[in-house]
């Protein structure tokens, strides 16, 4: 009776070691297979005309649009502060909402990105709404 559990344990044990390697093939295959899509995906991206736009599946199949980075927030205020010059906070936010939607982009943490990007060096709040800060040349220039 031992011998024969003991066989079973065996063929068991060497089951799960055929298994096992089965399953790192098969996950090594699929790795292959994602990278392929990937490529697939970029090309059909390119031929588009849609280069660099990144996107990924949703539930539904769709493309999920992307949040925007605190850099394109910044850039996306110096474009609108070269037009306008000056801007009240709330026209402001109003426009750069706009401009990030027009982008693709969605609004997830949109209000925190514009704070962070109104708060640095680069943006001046003054009496008439925000401006772009004088480079250090042009504020010497002044004096």
């Amino acid at each position: 009776m031992e011998n024969t559990l003991r066989n079973v344990l065996v063929a068991l044990e060497a089951e799960e070691t055929k298994l096992k390697e089965r399953i790192t093939e098969l996950r090594a295959g699929l790795a292959k297979e994602e990278d392929n899509l990937k490529r697939v995906r970029g090309a059909l991206r390119e031929l588009a005309g849609k280069p660099g736009r990144k996107t990924t599946a949703t539930t539904n199949g769709g493309p999920k649009q992307r949040a925007p980075n605190r850099n394109a927030v910044v850039a996306m205020i110096k474009e609108l502060l070269k037009e306008h010059g000056v801007l009240e906070e709330q026209e402001l936010r109003q426009l750069v909402e706009a401009e990030a939607k027009r982008a693709g982009y969605n609004r997830m943490g949109l209000a925190l990105r514009i704070g962070e990007a109104l708060a640095g060096e680069t943006f001046v709040d003054s009496p008439g709404g925000y401006r772009l800060a004088a480079k250090p040349e042009e504020a010497l220039e002044a004096t």
